[in-house]
């Protein structure tokens, strides 16, 4: 498996799983809210979007974290393995609150320099916590549904519950590649 896309809920830990592998195996990573978030969250046009996930997923191998499911075309046709994040809502409201909390506190920039701001996070209708609740059950409905379509039925599609089953699946890559 040489291109990886890892999918989940917003706060699955898609990003951490994605640079885990790009260690651990030695395969590019790129973050697809990288791709989509301007400076000031300024949002990319549907043209500059699917260009810069296309050029991204040209390369030889790649390993890309993210859902914009409009570029479902580009991404999941072009990967070799789909690795999705189904945590239970509890863990994923612990991550969310966790992560969100110490981006606020710590200044942390992401997304092309962004911050998460406590008046965006818990005043906004963007607020990342919010779009946990709206989109959770959604996402694990979504990739039910797809594990069913013929279509889909050729991915090598790993789902994973809990962050200690990627890691032993991560370790497992890292051992065949040994051989």
């Amino acid at each position: 498996m040489k291109k990886i896309l890892v999918v989940g809920s917003s706060c699955t830990g898609k990003t951490s799983t994605a640079r885990l592998i790009e260690k651990e195996l030695g395969i590019p990573f790129t973050d697809m809210d990288d791709l989509f978030w301007k400076p000031n969250w300024g949002e990319s046009s549907e043209e500059e979007l699917r260009l810069k996930m296309t050029k991204a997923t040209d390369a030889e191998s790649w390993v890309m974290s993210g859902n914009f499911r409009r570029t479902n075309d580009i991404t999941w046709a072009r990967a070799d393995a789909i690795v999705w994040l189904n945590l239970p809502f509890p863990v994923v409201l612990r991550q969310a609150i966790y992560r969100t909390l110490k981006r606020i506190l710590t200044k942390e920039s992401i997304c092309n320099g962004n911050r998460e701001t406590f008046s965006k996070v818990f005043f906004s209708r963007s607020s990342i916590l919010m779009w946990v609740f709206r989109t959770y059950p959604t996402m694990f409905e979504r990739y039910k549904e797809v594990q069913k379509k013929p279509l889909y039925k050729t991915y090598k599609f790993f789902e994973f519950h809990d962050h200690y089953e990627v890691r032993n699946w991560i370790n497992s890559l890292k051992e065949q590649a040994k051989v």
